[in-house]
């Protein structure tokens, strides 16, 4: 099937004049990429390398920390919906990214961070110019639930590199399949990974309906925070911490078609 039918390969029809997370249609305001907030969070970051785009010939420059915008919802979304996700988030996002909280995650926290995690692919992926990897149906589940929509895995992983001062976040479309499952037409599920200080949170879904089989990870090197085990506390920081040949190669399996 023709990958120009894909959507998760091309912007949404009526994109510019429907909001993102809901069916309003109307002027749309302009949503911070990351919360504007980080900037008290980490005041040590003034100025950072921005890139905007496609990967293969990105928009490169220079900005004040967390201000980058992208005009995709409406006012409600904006400021009450989304608002509330990131309030929820930022306040366990703090310890974990400054490195300086240890022991048991709340299951409460593990839900706040993982609506976060989804939250920050869903307005990142705008500043892509036509990828569309978290669709509609994902994107107002997570407004409607505060949580992560099924079929979604989110981990925490600790990062001990060079470039903590460097916030990134990357979500791509990608084709995930059982070893009873022929290659999917059509991008049926989502990977994406953001950094900030010394956390970093991946997320991957299927968005066909179908369950998703937990992906690869070296053990001991992250926490699954969603979907939740009641069964099982989840323990910060992991065993062990990623390093930035880690990062890099997490980064790189974003663009791998996976059978698992």
């Amino acid at each position: 099937m023709s990958q120009l039918l894909d959507p998760a390969l091309n912007r949404e029809p009526g994109e510019s004049q429907r909001c993102a997370f809901c069916g309003y249609r109307g002027k749309l305001t302009s949503e911070h990429v990351w919360p504007e907030r980080f900037q008290t969070l980490f005041p040590e970051l003034k100025m950072v390398k921005y890139q905007h785009g496609d990967p293969r010939s990105p928009l490169k420059f220079d900005a004040i920390a967390f201000t980058g915008k992208v005009r995709i919802d409406c006012d409600k979304c904006n400021n009450t919906k989304l608002e509330r996700i990131e309030s929820a988030a930022i306040p366990h996002i703090k310890f974990l990214a400054l490195g300086i909280r240890a022991g048991v995650l709340p299951f409460e926290a593990q839900r706040k961070v993982a609506a976060f995690g989804v939250r920050m692919l869903a307005v990142g992926q705008y500043t892509h110019p036509h990828l569309r990897p978290i669709p509609r149906h994902h994107r107002e589940h997570l407004v409607l639930n505060r949580s992560p929509p099924q079929h979604t895995e989110v981990s925490l992983w600790a990062y001990d590199g060079p470039d903590f001062q460097a916030p990134q976040v990357r979500g791509i479309p990608q084709k995930l399949m059982l070893p009873s499952e022929r290659t999917p037409d059509w991008m049926n599920a989502y990977r994406g990974i953001l950094r900030v200080g010394h956390l970093v949170i991946e997320v991957a879904a299927r968005t066909d309906g179908r369950p998703l089989v937990f992906l690869p990870k070296p053990p001991g090197t992250f926490v699954r925070i969603w979907p939740i085990d009641l069964t099982r506390p989840q323990v910060w920081p992991p065993q062990k911490s990623m390093t930035e040949v880690g990062w890099e190669q997490r980064v790189a399996d974003l663009d791998r078609a996976m059978t698992l």
